[in-house]
């Protein structure tokens, strides 16, 4: 199924539980934990935090996976759509930031290839 420019079927919420939670605060603590994830695309680990995160499920041919948090897919992206199971925002790391903003600057001018950052 393609949402929003994605082909995937989302899936809401598997990684809310408790018994995985390492919280960054205590008032998280009920849906939320921290992880490093597998990130090769983007030339190192990432940090993550992820809170009622949903799961990407039946990922299509087009979509590419730039992190994973085990086996699961957890960041991907498909042509310029981006799309996280986490919170970049909550982080130090800037480099998915870097890397959105170099996907709207192609937007913007169609010779830019946005792939610095997946090298």
């Amino acid at each position: 199924m393609r949402k929003g420019g994605l082909s995937s079927a989302p899936a809401r919420g598997p990684f809310s539980s408790r018994a995985r939670s390492n919280p960054p605060s205590p008032a998280w603590a009920f849906y939320s934990f921290q992880a490093r994830l597998d990130a090769p695309a983007l030339g190192e680990p990432l940090e993550a935090i992820f809170i009622r995160a949903p799961r990407f499920r039946g990922l299509g041919p087009a979509v590419e996976v730039l992190a994973r948090l085990g086996e699961e897919p957890v960041l991907v992206r498909q042509g310029r759509v981006l799309a996280a199971t986490f919170h970049p925002e909550l982080t130090r790391s800037r480099r998915l930031h870097r890397l959105f903003v170099e996907l709207a600057a192609a937007c913007a001018t169609p010779t830019l290839e946005p792939t610095a950052l997946l090298r």
